[in-house]
């Protein structure tokens, strides 16, 4: 059963804006051309801290692994034009007319790509991890969660407020002198742990999975650019503290099912596990 969300869960409008600025600066957009015609391809990324490196993680389907492996991976890597938010805050709704307005007369940068101890891959768990130089310029007012002490592993429970943050093809716009620009976009939804689930593939019912409800189809956008998005969820004070914004990562959007608008997320722990690979 997937609940609609038509106004903001408990929390409140402006607690759902506090979070979303908390994070925001965290999430990256990126257009990737499609290996067989060129065709821009949407996606989104986090940008995470585990000790004392930094990275950028998403869905490794993003850059057409199941094309061509890692050769394909390097050279969709290589081509991607990222976007990170710049001091402009994330709106709660933001237009396509306020995206174009905004927009800054490039439409993206690349990223160096380190090979090949900067590269990391989970093809079980579809997760692609990149190492990123805190020297690179064009991402010098990013900000990156440090997933020691900002990410949540408890199990999901009914009623859990849970907000995602991607881009989307049919969000796109393009701007003259800019070319393709992204708009992000942002789901609130509540987690029900009774969701009608029935009918996927095995593989999603594993623990390392978890799905939640999709609402953006109600304004009629599909959610293809949101493979790689992160979920979040807020820490919830203790007893007799205040509200404070504590975002807490929980996992990354993987694949969306049409028939019951569902997303299937992989948990942060799979993340993490990837990142310890990197012994470099």
């Amino acid at each position: 059963m997937t609940i609609p969300i038509q106004t903001p869960t408990p929390e409140g409008k402006h607690q759902v804006d506090a979070l979303t600025q908390r994070f925001s600066r965290a999430v990256g957009f990126f257009i990737v051309p499609t290996p067989n015609d060129g065709k821009p391809s949407p996606g989104t990324g986090l940008l995470v801290q585990l000790r004392d490196k930094k990275y950028l993680v998403s869905a490794l389907h993003n850059f057409f692994h199941d094309v061509g492996g890692k050769d394909q991976v390097v050279r969709s890597w290589e081509e991607t034009r990222f976007k990170f938010r710049d001091e402009t805050p994330l709106e709660r709704v933001e237009s396509l007319n306020q995206a174009e307005s905004q927009v800054k007369s490039e439409y993206g940068i690349t990223l160096p790509l380190s090979l090949p101890e900067g590269l990391l891959i989970d093809d079980k768990h579809d997760l692609i991890a990149v190492r990123i130089y805190p020297s690179v310029e064009e991402i010098a007012h990013a900000e990156f969660i440090n997933l020691e002490s900002e990410c949540f592993t408890r199990e999901l429970t009914t009623g859990l407020s849970l907000l995602v943050v991607g881009v989307t093809l049919s969000s796109q716009v393009n701007v003259p002198g800019a070319g393709p620009t992204l708009v992000p976009q942002l789901d609130h939804v509540r987690f029900d742990s009774d969701q009608d689930t029935s009918g996927m593939t095995h593989r999603w019912y594993l623990p390392e999975y978890f799905f939640m409800p999709y609402s953006l189809t109600q304004d009629g956008i599909s959610p293809h650019g949101f493979s790689g998005a992160p979920v979040f969820v807020n820490k919830e004070p203790s007893p007799g503290e205040l509200w404070t914004a504590s975002p807490h990562v929980i996992g990354m959007a993987l694949r969306y099912f049409r028939k019951k608008d569902l997303l299937v997320a992989v948990k942060i722990s799979m993340v993490i596990e990837l990142l310890n690979t990197d012994i470099d």
